[in-house]
């Protein structure tokens, strides 16, 4: 590799790593609070457990029904734009969760929170739309991130422990 394409690649993950590190966090948070916010909000709203967890479930039915379509747009608009407006709706639905009156409401922010988490997890893996302009060396050593693999268990619930 010349010295250009090393710098160039340095200086685009040196701007790009942190942002995608946030990304990952924002996103960890948005699936992970629903849980803690529960002790309260069911209370307030009147959500009995299976509403509850109906409407954290339809999170993840629509994360699965939105992400093929989610990755033909990216193709189609580009990821600068797609991704802009990917984080746009989900700060809106994010904050839309302060305004839940019932039980409707809560499945429909829930849904339109999965939609815009399906799309953001090819924008934010750095090897899918990143990658695709980075060469397929890792820069800083850094190993591939796949975000739909279940990783943040480990730093937010106790672990189990193992029975032999």
């Amino acid at each position: 590799m010349d010295t250009l394409e090393q710098r160039t690649i340095a200086k685009v993950s040196a701007r790009l790593i942190p942002f995608l590190i946030l990304c990952f966090f924002v996103a960890y948070l948005d699936r992970v609070n629903v849980g803690f916010a529960a002790l309260t909000m069911n209370a307030d709203l009147g959500l009995s457990a299976s509403a509850f967890g109906f409407g954290a479930g339809i999170f993840f039915l629509a994360y699965f029904l939105f992400e093929v379509p989610s990755n033909l747009f990216l193709e189609r608009v580009g990821a600068r734009k797609w991704i802009a407006r990917i984080m746009f709706t989900w700060g809106l639905c994010s904050a839309a969760t302060a305004f839940i009156r019932g039980e409707t409401g809560f499945y429909v922010v829930r849904v339109l929170l999965g939609r815009d988490a399906a799309h953001a997890a090819r924008g934010r893996e750095p090897a899918g739309t990143v990658g695709d302009r980075i060469p397929r060396r890792r820069p800083f050593g850094l190993p591939r991130v796949d975000d739909r693999r279940p990783h943040g268990r480990e730093a937010s619930a106790p672990r189990q422990a193992r029975h032999s």
